[in-house]
């Protein structure tokens, strides 16, 4: 696997001091020890390439302002690879290790940008956890996806410990009864081919009723109309 090498090859041939700094030295990978300061630099990754390390933790950052660009291809992706045998895969992490943690702290999340018609950078999507209660033993959070509709931006879901807070209509793809999964309590599904449109009442398949149909653990039964 390539490393980072200078952009100029030397053809010279080595010496034979082994005391000394070689060519080959020069043409080699280089290895970064210690720190490194990001933030007046892009870090570009061609086509293909790979950013790789021992196994362990990388304790570093980018500072506010570096860009890694990975290339200009469709559906670029940034892949994180584990090929331990083992039953845990990769996880992002992030760590927002402040001192003084407080309800409604946003501590991470992801940010999904685009260009708008006029070639404006546009923020169109970011999911972000928060804390609600920092309290050792007794901590709550929340997650919330944020997404733009007719130009403005606004939370349109949110997930808690007490419930699941959607802020527009649920739409349900209707199905024929005989479509529907196997039930579990309390799935709803919206039938198309109802024989019955009577609140409560066991459903069949083979009619004209389009209802929203609840599952109580035994039958598919009239719940709206």
């Amino acid at each position: 696997m390539a490393g980072i090498v200078h952009a100029f090859s030397s053809t010279y041939a080595d010496p034979g001091d082994a005391t000394k700094i070689k060519p080959s030295n020069w043409n080699a990978d280089h290895t970064i020890t210690g720190d490194v300061d990001f933030s007046s630099y892009k870090i570009t990754w061609a086509s293909g390439a790979t950013l790789a390390g021992a196994v362990g933790t990388f304790d570093g950052f980018f500072p506010i302002g570096a860009n890694v660009q990975l290339g200009s291809g469709d559906y670029t992706v940034f892949k994180f690879e584990s090929t331990a045998a083992t039953a845990g895969g990769p996880f992002f992490v992030s760590y927002h290790n402040s001192a003084s943690p407080a309800a409604n702290d946003e501590i991470g999340g992801w940010t999904a940008y685009g260009n708008d018609s006029a070639g404006n950078p546009t923020q169109y999507g970011v999911f972000s956890f928060s804390i609600d209660d920092p309290t050792n033993g007794s901590e709550d959070s929340r997650l919330d996806l944020k997404i733009f509709a007719g130009g403005s931006y606004f939370t349109a879901l949110t997930l808690d410990g007490s419930a699941a807070t959607i802020a527009k209509p649920v739409l349900h793809t209707g199905v024929a009864f005989a479509s529907l999964p196997t039930g579990v309590a309390g799935m709803v599904a919206y039938v198309t081919d109802s024989n019955t449109n009577t609140w409560g009442a066991t459903i069949a398949g083979g009619g004209a009723n389009k209802v929203l149909a609840f599952y109580n653990g035994t039958n598919w039964t009239v719940a709206g109309k």
